[in-house]
């Protein structure tokens, strides 16, 4: 199990400056993310690229629900040396169903060690949400 500092998720849409159809992620992995198909949704983890230490998506499972969009480290805005930063993650919920993410803390120069870090987050996706006609 992660400890409450390391399984932190950073998130709002508006904290973070997404878009307003990105759905926020749950304050930690053992919380399940409920989405629509369609939606946009944001994983953001507590980062320290300074260590050489970054997230990678070692697993969407099972395919076709879920799609990833990319991931972008953000810089602390400190002028302290040595801080951690952000980094966010972007899918979009394809298909109704659910789906497991994980995501996995480590140096990609050291392939024979386990990662620091592994942080799996469950995703229910719900069938898109259609706005009614206007003359019903």
């Amino acid at each position: 199990a992660l400890s409450a500092a390391l399984c932190l998720v950073l998130v709002g849409c508006s904290l973070l400056a997404h878009p307003q159809d990105a759905m926020t992620t749950p304050t930690a992995p053992s919380q399940p993310i409920e989405v629509q198909a369609g939606q946009e949704f944001v994983i953001s983890l507590a980062s320290n690229a300074t260590t050489g230490y970054g997230w990678k998506c070692s697993g969407i499972a099972p395919e076709g629900v879920i799609l990833l969009l990319g991931n972008e480290y953000k810089a602390p805005q400190t002028q302290r040396k040595g801080a951690g930063g952000i980094e966010e993650w972007r899918f979009r919920a394809l298909k109704a169903g659910e789906a497991t993410i994980t995501l996995q803390y480590l140096r990609p120069w050291e392939k024979d060690k386990q990662p620091a870090r592994t942080a799996e987050f469950k995703v229910r996706v719900g069938e898109a949400v259609t706005p009614k006609a206007l003359n019903d």
